[in-house]
């Protein structure tokens, strides 16, 4: 069966093979071997998609690897005498090893104390929207109490005698009083009691929690603090802090590493508006996605990135995908 082909179409298939002899000439037979090896010379892709796909594949990975909440601060300014700064060809190391750097900052006066380093696998992440939608549609089902309830044409209150006869009356034909297409009758298909609660797996909850936690870093809305402590429970003392971050009249979650919330800093927050306190068991994606500024200290980093580190599996899954990846784009 032979291919017929417009002039059109000849046309096209003559500049595409002129472009790619420009671009990959054809090796000698000598140097080939053989003309198979020849022919698979001309497999490759053309200029234009070939960039094309180096583009979307750089795109994939993330190209902004130091994400301090202020980026006009230089962080080595203003530090105390002592402080300890990781330097440019440390900082590469360490990205070998996951694991990207941002700006401590003091609680109680927002000045820079010094750098931490952040593990890739749960601040860096490429945020997955339809795991955070699953979660809070999960999260949501939860809060709901399921007790609505109404009664059907059965646990209507009324006989069960026929209301009128059937035939000679003129009118429709009816049946019971308890009908619920009449006045004081049973609802048809209404709610009863159930459980509107759904299961969500361990892993994809903290997959979504990794996911909120990257979105809030990219954006610049992560405040690494040194401790989250004050030494009195007075309002003002809280309204200083906010200053000191320049987070008035933000929405703020402050997340504590401690087992439960610091006493006084709960006390000097409960009169602020849109300011919460919890500890860092108790936090999770919907809290993250709520608020406008996340403020961790140093025990929550360490604890999530203990507790949301993905396993084995994961990290090969994620492994093979990025060679996929590469193959494709090649």
């Amino acid at each position: 069966m032979r291919l017929r082909l417009s002039p059109r179409s000849l046309q096209r298939l003559s500049s595409s093979q002129s472009c790619l002899s420009t671009a990959f000439p054809t090796p000698s037979p000598a140097l080939s071997g053989s003309s198979k090896c020849c022919r698979a010379q001309h497999t490759l892709q053309s200029p234009r998609t070939a960039q094309s796909t180096v583009e979307k594949f750089a795109s994939n990975f993330p190209t902004k690897q130091y994400i301090p909440p202020d980026p006009a601060l230089n962080p080595e300014a203003n530090l105390p005498h002592g402080t300890k700064v990781v330097s440019s060809s440390q900082h590469a190391e360490t990205s070998k090893d996951d694991h990207l750097q941002s700006l401590l900052r003091s609680f109680l006066t927002g000045r820079p104390v010094g750098l931490i380093l952040l593990s890739r696998a749960v601040f860096a992440l490429t945020p997955r929207i339809d795991i955070l939608h699953r979660f809070v549609v999960w999260r949501n089902n939860l809060d709901k109490q399921g007790t609505r309830s109404t009664k059907s044409r059965a646990e209507a209150r009324g006989s069960g005698k026929k209301i009128r006869k059937q035939k000679g009356s003129g009118r429709a034909r009816l049946g019971v009083n308890r009908s619920p297409m009449l006045n004081k009758g049973g609802r048809a298909h209404g709610p009863h009691p159930h459980t509107p609660a759904t299961l969500l797996q361990r892993k994809v909850r903290a997959l979504a929690l990794r996911s909120a936690l990257s979105a809030k870093a990219k954006q610049n809305q992560l405040i690494l603090v040194d401790t989250v402590t004050i030494d009195t429970h007075r309002t003002t003392a809280a309204v200083a802090v906010l200053e000191a971050h320049n987070l008035t009249g933000r929405k703020v979650l402050l997340v504590a590493g401690s087992e439960e919330p610091p006493l006084k800093v709960v006390l000097a927050t409960n009169n602020i508006q849109n300011v919460t306190v919890r500890e860092v068991g108790q936090v999770d994606a919907r809290d993250v996605l709520q608020c406008e500024y996340l403020v961790v200290d140093v025990e929550a980093v360490e604890w999530w990135e203990a507790t949301l580190k993905p396993g084995k599996r994961e990290l090969a899954r994620s492994a093979a995908a990025k060679r996929a990846k590469a193959s494709d784009g090649i």
